[in-house]
């Protein structure tokens, strides 16, 4: 679903640079930089808020 690129606490960024743990085995290892992948939240953000407003 749409909601799947979306963290369920909206803590997204905190995870993404590190600064929240979501503990042992919650996820999986990436080679992404912290800059490729707030890129990639703020991409999968962009989609989830074109699809809920209906801009797509």
């Amino acid at each position: 679903s749409v909601g799947a690129y979306m963290c369920d606490d909206l803590a997204c960024s905190l995870y993404v640079r590190g600064k929240r743990d979501v503990g042992p085995g919650a996820r999986l290892h990436e080679t992404l930089t912290v800059d490729e992948k707030i890129q990639r939240m703020v991409t999968n953000l962009a989609a989830f808020v074109a699809k809920v407003t209906g801009a797509v």
